[in-house]
């Protein structure tokens, strides 16, 4: 790797990269953050916003909050080097500086929880073909899947994900409360979970459909509001994605 390496943040994503880098033997030179990182490898320096300025040619990633990419990349503007964000919802062009990209890795990052970048998607973005070129070859480095994508795409696959990920993830925690409040153990659930997944490597997601609401069950739902109606919250999600998936299925 010709281009020197900085990192910005050393929250989840951060972490990750930085791990990523070590495990392929690209060197970081280095990682900005407002306090020093706990378990930095010897060879990477902790820089400072504002007084450390990398290399020229450099690569800066920014992985930090959406809210703070643009403060953040304002420190680097003079350095002649190359800044990009991670983010999925921000545009390129919220970047400033002349030579900028985007390198978005598909995925969630949780704190403790590794995560293989073997075929992970990876969208990228640039203004440059030499940057492009760079970050392409990080990809490779990783294993990862990389893919040239605007601005548009990046922001209509991080809404996409969004459902994919995030509202899933909160439907189960619903779930893992109505478990233990049966006495059941959270993880009794984990293979349905899982088998879900599995099941949409193979099948459309309508295809994979199942449950109460897929066959039109309405006595089964309204047993289900019943047991609901100390819970007004959960309640209403389950009569609204009930009608979705009600009303969705009865158009086909």
């Amino acid at each position: 790797m010709k281009n020197n390496i900085y990192i910005c943040g050393n929250g989840n994503l951060g972490s990750s990269l930085l791990r990523e880098f070590e495990q392929h033997r690209i060197h970081v030179s280095g990682i900005y953050s407002r306090s020093e990182p706990q378990n930095l490898p010897s060879s990477v320096r902790w820089c400072r916003y504002g007084t450390d300025q990398p290399a020229r040619n450099s690569i800066v990633f920014i992985t930090v909050p959406d809210s703070h990419i643009a403060e953040t990349e304002s420190y680097f503007l003079k350095s002649g080097c190359y800044t990009v964000h991670t983010a999925g919802a921000v545009e390129i062009n919220e970047l400033k500086n002349s030579d900028r990209g985007v390198f978005y890795p598909l995925q969630t990052f949780s704190t403790g929880i590794r995560v293989n970048w073997i075929g992970l998607p990876v969208l990228i973005e640039t203004s440059d073909e030499e940057l492009l070129e760079a970050l392409f070859e990080i990809v490779a480095a990783f294993g990862a899947r990389g893919m040239e994508a605007d601005s548009d795409q990046r922001k209509a696959i991080h809404l996409a994900a969004v459902f994919a990920n995030n509202f899933t993830n909160a439907m189960y925690g619903i779930a893992e409360n109505l478990s233990k409040k049966a006495a059941l153990p959270q993880d009794v659930l984990l293979p349905l979970m899982q088998q879900t997944v599995r099941k949409l490597e193979f099948l459309h997601a309508d295809e994979a459909q199942t449950g109460p609401a897929k066959r039109g069950d309405i006595a089964t739902i309204e047993r289900h509001m019943q047991m609901l109606k100390n819970d007004s919250e959960y309640a209403k999600i389950y009569e609204l994605l009930s009608n979705y998936i009600l009303n969705h299925f009865n158009k086909k």
